[in-house]
């Protein structure tokens, strides 16, 4: 294996999305709305023995 010469390390640098990420304007999958989009909820019973029948 041949040695090779770091060039980041120990250097910082800024984050393709950290604006974006700082102003609330990235976007993210639960912002995204597709036609025919389906929702799912999951639901779990209060006590460990018993079944959820309804909710």
């Amino acid at each position: 294996m041949e040695a090779r010469e770091a060039t980041a390390t120990g250097e910082s640098c800024m984050r393709v999305d950290a604006i974006a990420k700082v102003t609330g304007r990235a976007r993210y999958t639960d912002d995204y709305v597709m036609a025919g989009m389906c929702y799912a909820k999951y639901v779990r019973s209060p006590i460990a023995t018993w079944l959820c029948r309804k909710y």
